[in-house]
């Protein structure tokens, strides 16, 4: 299903809206919870969402074993997190962040400039699944400039 994502990302504030084909709201992410029709939510901060979105992980990494290009990463902290990093592409290629809410796996494809193009995400516990396509990026401007 068609749709659109809104993100507001600026300092100290994440905010973002997921509309459906006609703009019906399908789920929002605020103050530190993701909340979609149908679902129990799911607490996020705001910087794992901002780190999803852009397919990195902000915590310490050990390397967990490599095969044909591609090295799995365990990353330090409360959540068990995994990521599969292709090395040739000096990024992540997915990432797992299990916790009692939820077992969410990021799946990440095309350009990297500097976001991911694209973005498959899903519930491996639901089965429920969103596929996210960058159209585009707008600068935030924090302040109106005066004429």
């Amino acid at each position: 299903m068609p749709g659109t994502l809104a993100v507001v990302a600026v300092p100290g504030r994440l905010e973002a809206t997921l509309s459906g084909p006609f703009g019906s709201p399908l789920a929002r992410y605020g103050s530190g919870v993701l909340e979609a029709s149908g679902t129990r939510p799911i607490p996020l901060d705001a910087e794992e969402l901002r780190a999803v979105l852009a397919g990195v992980w902000r915590a310490e990494p050990r390397v967990a074993g490599a095969r044909d290009g591609r090295t799995l990463l365990r990353f330090s902290g409360k959540d068990a997190v995994e990521g599969v990093l292709e090395v040739s592409q000096a990024r992540l290629a997915t990432l797992s962040i299990v916790r009692p809410e939820a077992d969410l796996l990021a799946t990440y494809s095309g350009r990297l400039d500097p976001w991911p193009e694209r973005i498959a995400l899903e519930d491996r516990r639901t089965g429920r699944r969103l596929e996210l396509t960058l159209v585009a990026r707008e600068p935030a401007d924090p302040s109106p400039t005066s004429p």
